[in-house]
This record gives C-alpha cells, structure tokens and sequence, in this order.
C-alpha cells in the first residue's frame, strides 16, 4: 500500500502498524493536539507530517525549518495595495 507524507491521523495509524511502530492513534491524536509534533488542521481534520512524527520518536524533538519570515507578517506587495 503506498503512504503519503501528510495525512490524517487514521492514515498515519496504518502507515505506523505496517511498518511495525508502536505508537497507539490516541498517542499520535495527543501529540499532535498538545503541539508536540506539529500538524495542520483543514477544517475538522488534523494532518499529520510522518517524517516529522518519526524525527519526534526517535530524538523526543522536532526540527522544524524556520524561514525568515517565520512568526512575523508577511506585507501585502504595493502592487496589489494600488487599485484604480
């Protein structure tokens, strides 16, 4: 069966199971939910990073890449301010 690399909680479940990690959905559910590992929410479904769940159960941290502009907003372009 192929995986995503993002996918919701369910999904990550089955991916951890068929490759034999033994994490419980509730434990992935808690984690993502207390921010440990990060994760996104489109709408009332929470997608998990694998990747990022794995690096969190092998080291207990996360590295995530920060970009410059992380934490701060972004400014509208003056091109899109002026309309006639």
């Amino acid at each position: 069966m192929a995986f995503t690399k993002i996918a919701t909680i369910n999904k990550t479940f089955e991916r951890c199971q068929a490759e034999n990690i033994g994490i419980s959905k509730h434990l992935i559910r808690q984690l993502a939910s207390s921010g440990q590992i990060p994760s996104i929410m489109a709408g009332k479904t929470r997608l998990i990073n694998y990747d990022l769940l794995l690096d969190f159960l092998n080291n207990g941290t996360v590295q995530t890449p920060q970009s410059e502009t992380a934490g701060h907003i972004k400014p509208i372009p003056k091109r899109i301010l002026i309309m006639k």
